[in-house]
C-alpha cells in the first residue's frame, strides 16, 4: 500500500516537472523584459514610494518626495490614531445600558470631520507630489491616480464578496 502512494507521489512530481520543463522549453526565455501599459500593479516596492520609481525622479527631487512622504504619513497616522480613539469612545457608549444618543451623535461628528481631514490631508500631498514633477512625469501621475481610481473594486470592498442575503458583516456567510 505505502508502495503505491509513493509511486503515484513519484508519477505526480515527475508529470510537473515535465510539464514544467516543457513550458520553459516551448515558451523560451526572452531577453526583453515585457513593458505595459502603465497601470496600479505596475508600481514596484511598497506604497508610494514606487511612485518615484515610475515618474523617474532625479535625485533631488526623489528627496523631496521622501520628505513630503515622511510627513504626509505622519500626519496620517495622527489623524488615524485620533479617529481611532473617538471610535473606542463611540463603542464605549454603546456598550452602556442606556447610551446616551446626543454624545454618539456628537462623536460621530467628531470621526467624520477627521474623516474629512485626512481626505484634505491626501489630496494636499497629492497636489504637492505633482509640484514636483515637470510634465512628462505629470502625465505619468495623472494616469496613476486615474488608475488607482478606476481599479476593480475601489470603494467598494473585496470583488465578488458583497455583502447581499446571507453574508455577515465582513462578507462570511450565515447559517
Amino acid at each position: 500500500m505505502r508502495i503505491k502512494y509513493l509511486i503515484y507521489a513519484l508519477v505526480l512530481i515527475l508529470a510537473f516537472l515535465s510539464g514544467w520543463m516543457g513550458f520553459r522549453f516551448i515558451k523560451g526565455e526572452s531577453s526583453e523584459p515585457v513593458v505595459s501599459e502603465l497601470t496600479l500593479d505596475s508600481i514596484p516596492g511598497r506604497g508610494f514610494f514606487g511612485i518615484a520609481r515610475i515618474l523617474e525622479f532625479d535625485d533631488v527631487q526623489r528627496e523631496k518626495f521622501r520628505e513630503m512622504e515622511i510627513q504626509y504619513r505622519t500626519d496620517l497616522r495622527d489623524l488615524i490614531i485620533s479617529m481611532n480613539e473617538f471610535e473606542s469612545l463611540i463603542v464605549e457608549e454603546f456598550s452602556k445600558s442606556t447610551p446616551d444618543t446626543l454624545r454618539l451623535s456628537e462623536l460621530a461628528f467628531q470621526v467624520g470631520k477627521i474623516q474629512g481631514e485626512i481626505k484634505q490631508l491626501s489630496i494636499d500631498h497629492f497636489l504637492s507630489i505633482r509640484d514636483i514633477c515637470d510634465d512628462r512625469q505629470a502625465e505619468k501621475l495623472a494616469v496613476l491616480f486615474s488608475n488607482m481610481h478606476e481599479r476593480p473594486g475601489f470603494r467598494r470592498g473585496r470583488e465578488g464578496q458583497g455583502r447581499g442575503e446571507g453574508r455577515h458583516r465582513f462578507g462570511r456567510r450565515g447559517n
